[in-house]
Order: structure tokens, then C-alpha cells, then sequence
């Protein structure tokens, strides 16, 4: 990933120095040399200029050499004032990714761009990544600033920013009270379409008045194919009628938007954003999906369709449900069956059927009031792999209660023979068990990877590559982040 140009660690003062240093090239053959000694020379006075060697490299070559800098800015600045043949590359490291977090950003970028218009190498055409990210959320929910302050500076700003901004492809939107923002009629159409070519559109804690103000959202960028939501919520609209579904015409020019990148992660009713999605203008052929919802009864029938679409596209998938109503710990002597949780959903997605597969990481959360947590869904879900391409298996556990980090919410014997399994299908698997325990004050971080190296015997002894990392928060106050560890289980 490429470092991204926040505009407010640099300053205005930083950003305009170094963009009217990097316009000026004042010698013919591109380059700006500064003093230096040659070995056969004495010294050179500032009277006397040595001439540049022939470049002898390809282009190809020095681009090569400069995506190794891409986060040294520094240096960066520097190559870019050296040579013109280095300036799209080195500005595509400087400029791709742009991060706005207020007024102040606003104005910095804005000269920028306003700088460097009328020159060859436009800043505006090297932003690919625009985050638009409201920086005071917390005060305005706690009463300290009007909830119209927080929308004023993008009502002032994005018409005059975004317009220049062509090839722009993908906008990140956070902590948006868009509700607001869409009473300024200029502001909302700005956004909504100042890049028709856009493929990834990121929403996380955006805030709209109904669905359709979300729908409307979505369906302005026909382009799309990636598309992740976190933690949104609307106060209208929340029904799944056909009157609130887009119709066959709603997309530009009656084509279709391909979604191949989906996140769905605490919405706030999930199962009306994916009827959307299985219709048209909308199709589904998705190699990525990330699931955070809860995954109750309700929503699990459109999940299963979901994924019986992506079936033969899919190459990541990443499901977090919580265990909601917590099952029944089995007894040796009992032969009763057990109640079905949220966790059913493993059990009701069969993972024969996803051959493309490389990536896959499971994440369960126990809830706080639960005991004796107990999930004999997870090894059959994982036994029913049988893509040869797989790679990466996360299994990600979020434990409330000390007590579970003892691991006997799980039968590891069963378990220890799906990952000989794996292993000899998949001789270049590495799985990785992840716990994130809650502790009360003065509790000790259980030792989780000792307690995994007991239980799985048969898994080591084939020579599976395994590693465990566990962290955790105590819960006291705002709560004390514990820092994650990580440790390999030795094969024996």
C-alpha cells in the first residue's frame, strides 16, 4: 500500500515550498544538479556547473528504483526537484493517496492544485485515493460543536476541490453526518458526481436520513466495483419493499454495475442493502467479501444467497458472527442435540463449493453473558474445504470471560484431524489462531499458545505451519489495550 499524503502532518508552509521548488526545472536536459565532487576534480566553485552524464538507464529502471521510496517523502521531494523523467513517478508516490480532515487540509490541498494547474505535471491528476473524514465527530456528539459546524467546511470546499480532482478512483467517506450535508442541494450533487469513473467507494459511520438517501448514494457511481460499508445507520425507509428496490433502468445507460469487492460490516439492517444489490442494475461476482453483521436468523437466508452467487468468483472471504445464543458444552455421556446459535451459519455454508478460494478468516465473538461457550460448527465447516489454492486461514476468537481462554470451547481432537487434513491438501497452508480475551484488573494474559501446542499434536507432527496471537484489553475505565503477541507452535 502506498503511503498516503496526509495534508496535515506536512503544513501549508511544507506543501507550497515544495510544490514551487518541484515546478521549476531550470535546465534544459530536465535536471537540477546540485554540487558535487568529482574524483579527479578539486573542488567546484557555485561559479562552475558540471555537465550531466548521458542517462544510460531506462526510464523503466529509475521507476523501478523510486517505488522503493514510496514512503520516504523526504527523499521523494528530492528526486522529484532532480529530474523531470522522475516527476510522474514520484509525484503518483506523493499525491495518490490524499487524506482531508478538516478546513485547514481543505485550503492546503486546494492551493496545491491551484499551484500546479497551469504546469505539465498537474498534482490533480496523480490523486487516485480521497478520504473525506469529519475530524471532530466526538465533540459534535457530546454537544460541543452545532452539527452544522461539521458540514459547513465541506459545503465551502468540495465544490471547489473535487471538480479538479478526474481520476480520482476511489472516495472515502467517515464520520459524515450526510443527512445534513444533503440539505445542501450543490454540496450532495458535487460528490455524488464529480467522477463518474469511480470503482471503489468506502462509507464507514456515515449517517443518512432513509435507505434510498444510501441507495442514491451507491447507485451515482455506475462504475463501482468495490464496495464497503461500516457502521451505518438511517432513521427511515427501513422496509424491504419493491417500492424501495432500484428498477431495471435506474443505472446510466442501462448497464450494469459489476460489484466484485463487497464489505458489510454493522449496519444497520444489513438484508435491505443486499436485496438491493441482487437486482438490477447491480450484479454480484464477488472475489472479495467481508461479513461483520451479526448474522441472526433473519439475515442468514440473503448471506447463503450472497454467497451461492459468488461461488464460482470467490477468492477471499471473511465472516465475523456472533455466538448469540451460546451452545450447550457437550458431555462425553450425552447424546442430545444441539441447540442451533448464529454460529449455524458455518454449518449452513459449504466451503466444497468455493473452488477459487485463497483466503479465509472466520471470527467469532462470545457474548459477555455467556458461559461455557461451545462452537463444534467450526471444525466441519473448515473440514469441507477444497480449494487447491488456498493460502491463509485465520480463525479469529473474541472471548469476554477468563474462563474461555482455558479452550475448552472447542473438541480439539476433531479439530487436530481437519488440520492434518488441510495440510496434506494444502502443503503451503499457514493457519493462524487469533484471541482477543477481556480481563478484569490484576487478571494474568493467559498463555494460549502453550495450552494450542498440547492439543494439537497430530497437526504439528505433519508439519503444518501454525502461529497464535493473542492480546486482549483490560477492562477498567476506557480500558487498557494489551499489545498482541505472537508466537509459531513448534512441529515436533
Amino acid at each position: 500500500m502506498l503511503m498516503p499524503f496526509n495534508l496535515r502532518l506536512q503544513g501549508p508552509l511544507h506543501i507550497d515550498k515544495a510544490l514551487a521548488q518541484s515546478s521549476m526545472f531550470p535546465l534544459d536536459s530536465g535536471v537540477c544538479m546540485p554540487l558535487f565532487r568529482l574524483p579527479s576534480a578539486g573542488p567546484i566553485c557555485h561559479a562552475e556547473r558540471p555537465k550531466m552524464p548521458r542517462r544510460e538507464l531506462p526510464v523503466e529502471l529509475y521507476d523501478h528504483i523510486l517505488d522503493y521510496l514510496w514512503d520516504d517523502q523526504r527523499t521523494l521531494l528530492a528526486c522529484s526537484l532532480t529530474c523531470r523523467a522522475w516527476v510522474p513517478t514520484t509525484r503518483l508516490h506523493l499525491f495518490e493517496i490524499v487524506v482531508i480532515r478538516g478546513p485547514e487540509d481543505c485550503a492546503c490541498l486546494h492551493r496545491v492544485l491551484e499551484t500546479s494547474a497551469a504546469g505539465s505535471t498537474r498534482v490533480a491528476d496523480y490523486v487516485r485515493d480521497i478520504s473525506i473524514i469529519d475530524p471532530d465527530p466526538i465533540d459534535r456528539d457530546a454537544g460541543v460543536q452545532p452539527a452544522e459546524e461539521s458540514t459547513r467546511w465541506l459545503c465551502r470546499w468540495m465544490p471547489k476541490i473535487l471538480p479538479k480532482l478526474k481520476r480520482v478512483e476511489c472516495l472515502r467517506l467517515e464520520h459524515i453526518d450526510w443527512e445534513l450535508l444533503a440539505a445542501n442541494e450543490g454540496t450532495k450533487n458535487c460528490i455524488l458526481s464529480f467522477c463518474p469513473g469511480l470503482k471503489s467507494l468506502h462509507l464507514s459511520s456515515v449517517m443518512f436520513a432513509t435507505s434510498d438517501a444510501l441507495l442514491q448514494t451507491i447507485m451515482s457511481f455506475p462504475s463501482l466495483n468495490s464496495l464497503q460499508m461500516a457502521y451505518l445507520v438511517w432513521w427511515g425507509d427501513v422496509s424491504d419493499s419493491s417500492a424501495h428496490l432500484p428498477g431495471q433502468d435506474a443505472s446510466p445507460e442501462n448497464g450494469k454495475t459489476i460489484i466484485r469487492e463487497l464489505k458489510m460490516d454493522s449496519l444497520y439492517d444489513p438484508t435491505v442493502v443486499l436485496n438491493w444489490l441482487l437486482k438490477p442494475p447491480f450484479e454480484l461476482q464477488l472475489r472479495k467479501l467481508e461479513w461483520g453483521s451479526s448474522a441472526q436468523p433473519s439475515q442468514r437466508p440473503i448471506l447463503l444467497e450472497t454467497l451461492r452467487l459468488s461461488e464460482t468468483t470467490l477468492e477471499d472471504l471473511r465472516l465475523a458472527v456472533w455466538a448469540e445464543t451460546c451452545e450447550l458444552k457437550r458431555t462425553c455421556a450425552s447424546s442430545f442435540p444441539l441447540p442451533r446459535s448464529s454460529l449455524a451459519v458455518l454449518a449452513d455454508v459449504n466451503l466444497a463449493r468455493f473452488p477459487r478460494l485463497k483466503y479465509l478468516d472466520v471470527g467469532i465473538q462470545n457474548p459477555l453473558v455467556a458461559r461455557n461457550a461451545w462452537y463444534p460448527a467450526v471444525p466441519e465447516f473448515l473440514a469441507m474445504i477444497s480449494s487447491t489454492r488456498l493460502r491463509e486461514i485465520k480463525l479469529r476468537f473474541n472471548l469476554f470471560n477468563t474462563s474461555d481462554a482455558g479452550l475448552d470451547f472447542m473438541d480439539w481432537r476433531r479439530m487436530d484431524e481437519v488440520l492434518v487434513f488441510l495440510h496434506q491438501n494444502l502443503p503451503m497452508l499457514v493457519f493462524g489462531f487469533h484471541f482477543h480475551i477481556q480481563l478484569h484488573p490484576g487478571s494474568v494474559m493467559p498463555n494460549v499458545a502453550c495450552a494450542l501446542t498440547s492439543r494439537l499434536p497430530a497437526a504439528r507432527a505433519a508439519g503444518l505451519r501454525m502461529k497464535v496471537v493473542a492480546g486482549g484489553m483490560i477492562r477498567e475505565g476506557r480500558g487498557q489495550a494489551i499489545p498482541d503477541k505472537e508466537d509459531w507452535i513448534p512441529m515436533s
